[in-house]
């Protein structure tokens, strides 16, 4: 893991891209903007940390053909830190990467932030909403949406991230 940077006083972000089962030919390409971010999750509870990270992306890679891990950013549903004892949240991909994660439109502006689990299920954890407030606080990005409301590709019909993270992203939009 490769230190990026300090969002807050206690989170931290670290790159794992060069961690990540990618597609031997296959490889996501690059857009010059990001003018938003789509919240998903990521269904399944799977593997604490990285792991489940790299089992998420090694599931893309094999059964859906995709060239990598469809995610920017993956909060994990177990509190994670690093040695100064800042919460870490993973970077999987580079921001300007455009990948496949909530239709054409939203794939060529956006970027996918994660919460590992089935927050439709559960809620998601205090720390991943911790993590998720400074996250967007510091991209500060124009708009950001649950993958439910993507306008493309049938996306819209999905539960994803679910109520609870959506209720929680309705509550940071409204005391901005």
């Amino acid at each position: 893991m490769i230190f990026v940077s300090q969002i807050a006083d206690h989170v931290a972000i670290y790159d794992v891209t060069d961690l990540l089962p990618k597609h031997r030919t296959k490889r996501y390409r690059n857009r010059r903007t990001t003018k938003e971010a789509y919240v998903h999750h990521s269904g399944k509870l799977g593997r604490p940390g990285l792991a489940g990270l790299r089992n998420s992306t090694r599931y893309v890679v094999r059964y859906r053909d995709w060239p990598g891990c469809p995610y920017h950013y993956w909060l994990p549903f177990e509190k994670l830190t690093d040695e100064a004892g800042n919460l870490v949240i993973l970077q999987a991909q580079p921001e300007l990467r455009r990948t496949y994660h909530a239709g054409t439109g939203p794939n060529s502006r956006a970027i996918a932030i994660c919460l590992q689990g089935n927050t439709t299920a559960r809620p998601a954890s205090a720390f991943q909403l911790e993590c998720l407030g400074a996250l967007l606080h510091w991209l500060a990005l124009p708009s950001v949406l649950g993958h439910c409301q993507a306008p493309a590709d049938g996306h819209a019909k999905a539960t994803c991230p679910g109520s609870h993270a959506m209720a929680f992203l309705a509550g940071l939009q409204a005391s901005a």
